[in-house]
């Protein structure tokens, strides 16, 4: 089989699973960023000798095909990434003991990323900030924006750093189709919140959005007697202070914990406050996620 003939077989099988509707949005210089971050990448795979050289199945596939030319993950499709999106989420992931429950779905249910306390919080949050969330949109990525915890293993970790995957692309999926949005308006909102992604999860640098401050800002107005025992429950407040410990913060109380993490918390939110944005296009306003502050000092991650 030709390559030509590889292709063809290819996008025959992308259409039919996913579709052409991503696609036909896409300009070249979308085109050009894809090609380049994926083939930067494929540098860096691990590949048997096999691969190396190029080694195909006798019915022309690759070993990793299926038959049905390459998988998502390796044919990477437009249609399913954007750049700097995690090809496979669950990669790797170590089989779940039978009957336990991960830290993220535990944090979403009963822990201190509640599905309904903590959007509550954000938004309160928000109207501190900014004024009374109107737009309803903005209501839809408060609630979801944390939902990709469920399932993940951490909080903090390498699962629990792609969790604003899935709440982003649900709302793109909702709300980046109508007319008034420029393209990711709402996915990159969402996206966003995540600081880590800004900074160090994305092949290009990226500026926090407003919904950052706002999650961050919600640690600060949650009372310690919300906030603790939810933790607690959740068992996510000993990883939370063992991190810190690991970063060579001194072994404190819960109360002293909290009450410094407070701080921190709030000096970053202020001091990203106070510098300009870096756009502003609807709700989506940015800023650089660097933590250094207008007067030297440097914030708490």
């Amino acid at each position: 089989m030709s390559i030509l003939e590889d292709i063809t077989a290819e996008r025959a099988y992308q259409e039919k699973s996913w579709g052409t509707a991503f696609d036909d949005r896409n300009t070249l210089n979308d085109w050009v960023a894809y090609a380049a971050i994926y083939l930067g990448r494929a540098a860096s795979m691990k590949a048997t000798p096999g691969r190396a050289e190029g080694g195909h199945t006798q019915d022309g596939h690759h070993p990793d095909s299926g038959g049905r030319g390459l998988r998502p993950q390796q044919g990477l499709p437009a249609q399913a990434l954007r750049p700097g999106e995690p090809a496979d989420d669950g990669a790797g992931r170590p089989e779940q003991e039978p009957g336990k429950m991960r830290a993220g779905t535990k944090s979403l249910l009963f822990g201190e990323h509640q599905f309904l306390i903590h959007p509550l919080y954000v938004a309160l949050a928000w109207r501190s900030m900014f004024g009374f969330p109107r737009d309803l949109r903005l209501w839809l990525c408060f609630l979801v924006h944390d939902w990709g915890y469920w399932g993940k293993e951490d909080m903090d970790g390498e699962s629990g750093r792609k969790h604003p995957w899935a709440g982003a692309r649900l709302a793109h999926r909702l709300l980046d189709r109508s007319p008034d949005c420029i393209r990711y308006t709402w996915m990159d909102f969402c996206l966003y919140h995540s600081r880590y992604l800004a900074e160090k999860g994305n092949i290009f640098e990226r500026p926090v959005s407003r919904l950052a401050l706002a999650d961050k800002m919600s640690f600060v107005m949650m009372p310690w007697w919300v906030y603790l025992p939810l933790a607690w429950l959740s068992g996510s407040l000993r990883e939370y202070m063992d991190n810190g410990r690991g970063m060579g913060e001194p072994t404190v109380g819960y109360r002293e914990w909290h009450r410094a993490l407070c701080s921190k918390t709030l000096e970053w939110v202020v001091c990203t406050l106070q510098r300009p944005a870096a756009s502003d296009y609807g709700e989506g306003r940015y800023w650089s996620w660097k933590k250094k502050g207008s007067d030297g000092s440097m914030a708490s991650d």
